[in-house]
Parts: C-alpha cells; sequence; structure tokens
C-alpha cells in the first residue's frame, strides 16, 4: 500500500532532520517547513486519492475508511509538531538579556506552552500509529 511506504519513509526523513536539529546542524524553522512542505502535502494527496477512488467492494470499504481516519490524524500531528517548532523558533528569537527576570517569566511561560504543544502533538501521533499499525495489519490479511 502506497500509504504505508509514505509513512515509512517520512518517519525515516523527520528522524534524520531531528538528529541534524539536535546537533544544531538544521533549524526548528526547517524541521517546521518539512512538515508544512512536505509531509502533509503528501498526506492531502493520500486523501484525495482515496476520496477518488470509485465503487470500493463492501470487503474493503472500512479499510479505505481506517487510511483515511489515519491520515487526519497524522495531518493533524504534522501540522501541531510544526506549530510547537515555530513556537520553539519565536522563544529563541525574543532572547534578548537572560539575566532580565521579565524575560525570563516569559521564557517559562513559552517553554511550558511549547511543551504542551509537543505534547499534543506526541498524542495525536500515537493515535495515528495506532491507526496507521490496523492498517498494516488488514494489509497483510
Amino acid at each position: 500500500m502506497r500509504l504505508i511506504a509514505t509513512e515509512d519513509e517520512s518517519a525515516k526523513t523527520y528522524q534524520t532532520a531531528l538528529d541534524a536539529f539536535k546537533k544544531g546542524r538544521t533549524t526548528a524553522d526547517q524541521i517546521a517547513q518539512l512538515a508544512e512542505r512536505t509531509f502533509m502535502p503528501e498526506l492531502h494527496a493520500a486523501d484525495a486519492r482515496l476520496r477518488a477512488l470509485k465503487n470500493v467492494p463492501e470487503e474493503h470499504q472500512p479499510l479505505v475508511a481506517d487510511a483515511r481516519e489515519y491520515i487526519r490524524l497524522r495531518y493533524d500531528s504534522w501540522r501541531l509538531r510544526a506549530a510547537a517548532f515555530h513556537a520553539n523558533l519565536v522563544t529563541r528569537r525574543e532572547a534578548k538579556d537572560p539575566q532580565d527576570a521579565s524575560w525570563r517569566l516569559h521564557a517559562e511561560k513559552s517553554f511550558r506552552s511549547n511543551m504542551a504543544a509537543i505534547g499534543n502533538a506526541e498524542a495525536a501521533e500515537r493515535t495515528a500509529h495506532a491507526a496507521f499499525e490496523r492498517l498494516r495489519a488488514q494489509k497483510s490479511n
């Protein structure tokens, strides 16, 4: 199934980009753009292909429905993750004097907000992966 190959490739590409980010070789903005300009459009295209299917046999309709649900969940997880990376970028750009107490309070608030955004993205990703595993299991049957 093409959708499974797309997910596998996206996961590999994201992990490579995340490793580069951790080593300072890429930026939060570049990772957000990877999600917004690559992964999300790929999912949108996959959903369009599924919506275009006509006369799907009744026994395959649950597979198509599960695939569309996975796409919706995974798209949402990438959107949330991109937003979290953008929030990380804003916090770093706003840094002025680290000794300034008001900036420190703002940075802590931004950090908590960013951690919540990352948590939401990870929850959406776990839900999407559960749907993905159901698809993978159905494909092998």
